[in-house]
């Protein structure tokens, strides 16, 4: 079964990245996604064994430097990921996506899971290490089950959809 990490706004932020992947089982993890702002230059040999797609935040000045927006497929589903900075939303999205898709973003540091009827599922996993509003830190977990956006300090769930109530509707 795959599953895939989306997290973004890590800044450099070593301890950030090396408490995330404690949590999670590496060896189970078939992608990490990165919706910008990195930090590349203080992490990158943490960042590198691991399978990555990364696109480039308003912060990300290293070289070479990512794309500003990228796809993935996971099973059925695309995923476009952008930092959210240009592209804000899924109507400006330079893909057409459907009501199964997911349109990934971070730069607001703010935690967020809504699928509204007829439209793509928008995920913003929150900040790494910098988190607005009050919120703890955070990140996505996705598999063919569900999205859960979980505290980077403690585990818990943030906020969840179910993707198999999706599919049965």
């Amino acid at each position: 079964m795959e599953k895939y990490v989306i997290f973004s706004d890590l800044h450099g932020d070593r301890q950030s990245l090396e408490l995330l992947l404690e949590q999670v089982d590496q060896s189970k993890i078939s992608l990490f996604v990165c919706s910008g702002d990195v930090g590349m230059e203080r992490v990158r040999d943490l960042l590198t064994p691991l399978p990555l797609l990364l696109v480039r935040g308003n912060c990300d000045f290293h070289h070479p430097a990512p794309p500003r927006y990228a796809t993935a497929t996971f099973g059925e589903r695309v995923l476009f990921v952008t930092h959210g900075h240009i592209i804000g939303g899924w109507e400006e999205a330079p893909y057409p996506l459907s009501s199964d898709d997911l349109f990934i973003s971070g730069h607001t540091h703010v935690a967020k899971l809504i699928h509204l009827p007829e439209e793509p599922i928008t995920l913003n996993p929150g900040s790494l290490s910098s988190p607005r509003d009050n919120s703890p830190p955070s990140y996505a977990l996705l598999s063919s089950d569900e999205i859960v956006i979980k505290n980077l300090l403690d585990g818990s769930p943030l906020a969840s959809l179910s993707l198999t109530k999706l599919s049965q509707l």
